[in-house]
């Protein structure tokens, strides 16, 4: 077994936050679920996520995207601008530890695992996407695949993280695990891609061998 200090989390919603699961004509309410149903995400995803909005606060005119652990607790939640704000299109809580395991209660820790960069990819993935809300692989869901029964990863990070698909790669495959290289266009992500087609690239997915990732390391396409 492997094992990484715990820290306690404490974290709640927005006092603001408004599930889109409650029946509303409100202007924010048509706002917010049409953002989400023109990107691909469905009425299921938006209950099974427990999606909603704020039409106040620190994240007015955003969507909120939860993240629960094993036990159903409030453990991080993205926002995203349903306005084009480039200066406020993504938030989330500061000070709170991203060293745990995101959306824990959603995954099969038995079956392969989908490795995405946001939780809205991971929204539109569906089967067993984990979003790492970045590109760095923390310490406790290191500790829970190494812990767990996940022997193959598919990496669908964005078109430009090569270097983080490598690294992640080398990673996993130090222990035992096959991971599978998603090829996503360089300006593409999940998100942009929609369900059916980023299902077609996991299928034709190319599984990484030590020799791939020591002749990007020769290349020097990979950074140290």
């Amino acid at each position: 077994k492997v094992h990484f200090q715990r820290e306690k989390i404490s974290l709640s919603l927005p006092k603001e936050f408004i599930p889109l699961t409650e029946p509303s004509t409100s202007f924010f309410h048509v706002k917010s679920k049409n953002y989400l149903l023109s990107r691909g995400v469905t009425e299921l995803d938006i209950c099974k996520h427990n999606i909603g909005y704020c039409t106040s606060g620190k994240y007015s005119d955003m969507v909120i995207m939860p993240s629960y652990n094993e036990n159903g607790q409030l453990i991080f939640f993205t926002a995203r601008s349903i306005l084009n704000e480039p200066k406020r299109r993504f938030d989330a809580p500061a000070n709170v530890d991203k060293n745990v395991v995101f959306d824990e209660n959603l995954i099969n820790w038995n079956e392969p695992l989908v490795i995405v960069e946001s939780k809205l990819d991971a929204i539109i993935v569906r089967r067993n996407a984990y979003p790492l809300n970045g590109k760095v692989l923390t310490d406790k869901l290191k500790e829970k695949i190494l812990n767990s029964n996940v022997k193959e990863i598919y990496s669908a990070l964005d078109g430009d993280a090569l270097n983080d698909v490598m690294r992640h790669a080398k990673y996993f495959i130090n222990h035992g695990i096959d991971v599978y290289k998603v090829n996503i266009p360089e300006d593409e992500d999940p998100t942009s891609l929609g369900h059916e087609k980023i299902w077609e690239l996991i299928n034709q997915a190319e599984k990484v061998t030590e020799s791939m990732i020591f002749k990007y390391e020769l290349l020097n396409k990979l950074k140290k």
